[in-house]
């Protein structure tokens, strides 16, 4: 039976003293209020001010500061191209449901705040341009050099999740309008978006801080939807759109092929205008780790 730790607060003496210090350890250093965390046991473990902290997946009270989420109301759109390559048809309809979505590419700030709590793995920093290897000077540089469970694993730690595929292009187009790219149909320069213009990243040969382009931004203020990192999303990659989900779901059936592929959006710094639009997919390993994928994350609507 669950308990009422409002009706009594003396709740916890009941609890046995190893739970009792799981229980602990788990709570910020303030009074936890309102929002119930987590299990251990079987019984809920703490609560959190819904004003100033939150739940992460882990059951633990979280600062929300750590990231910013930007509200995406729901609605129908029509998914795909049928301009570009047969990977982007048929265009069909897709309904999504409400969701949230982090306002930039996961930083190597936020991204290193996980691996302090242990939750998350040392990214494999390769070659110079991972920002993990510079990462007090890079902070605020997207975190990149990940590969997906990299991505689940963070996700998982902020309370959220990868994107779908479906979500990903409905927030890429300005909850579903029919952009070219997330800033509407002027060409992809340097003026609104991080990629490869007299150079990789813009004369950089890297990524860029993120939000560096507000010319570049959704109309909910969703920075760096096109350049900067290429985007990890859920879904395992098929050749085109037969078959995929209308729900806005993602597509986690593995496909029938002995070396399947899952999906990246919105082009990196060393992408042309192309690979910017909404609509592109890009087929990868999962376990790819390049200095041009990062990843950003969603959760559902409250």
């Amino acid at each position: 039976m669950k308990m009422n730790r409002s009706a009594n607060p003396l709740w916890l003496l009941l609890l046995p003293v190893g739970l009792l210090g799981a229980c602990q350890a788990s709570l910020p250093e303030y009074p936890c209020l309102d929002k119930e965390c987590g299990t251990w046991g079987g019984e809920d473990c703490g609560t959190c001010d819904a004003t100033t902290w939150h739940c992460d997946a882990a059951g633990q009270c979280m600062d929300p500061t750590i990231m910013t989420w930007v509200p995406i109301a729901g609605g129908s759109f029509s998914m795909g191209s049928d301009s570009d390559s047969a990977a982007e048809q048929p265009v069909h309809t897709v309904t999504v449901p409400a969701f949230e979505m982090t306002m930039t590419e996961v930083t190597v700030r936020q991204y290193g705040e996980c691996v302090t709590a242990g939750s998350c793995s040392t990214p494999n920093a390769y070659e110079p341009r991972c920002n993990w290897l510079e990462r007090e000077e890079y902070a605020d540089h997207p975190i990149n050099c990940v590969d997906w469970q990299n991505g689940v694993d963070f996700c998982w730690w902020v309370g959220g999740r990868l994107p779908s595929e479906a979500e990903w292009e409905y927030a890429a187009r300005s909850e579903g309008q029919d952009n070219t790219y997330p800033w509407g149909e002027d060409m992809a320069t340097c003026d609104n978006t991080v990629m490869y213009n007299g150079g990789n990243g813009c004369g950089t040969n890297r990524t860029m801080v993120v939000c560096s382009k507000p010319a570049g931004t959704t109309s909910q203020g969703l920075c760096d939807m096109a350049g900067n990192v290429w985007e990890k999303v859920r879904d395992w990659y098929y050749t085109d759109y037969t078959g995929a989900p209308t729900d806005g779901s993602a597509r986690e059936t593995v496909p029938d092929d002995p070396d399947p592929y899952g999906i990246a959006r919105g082009g990196s710094f060393e992408s042309v205008a192309s690979p910017l639009r909404t609509t592109y997919r890009y087929g990868h390993y999962r376990t790819l780790v390049r200095s041009w994928i990062g990843f950003r994350c969603v959760k559902d609507a409250p």
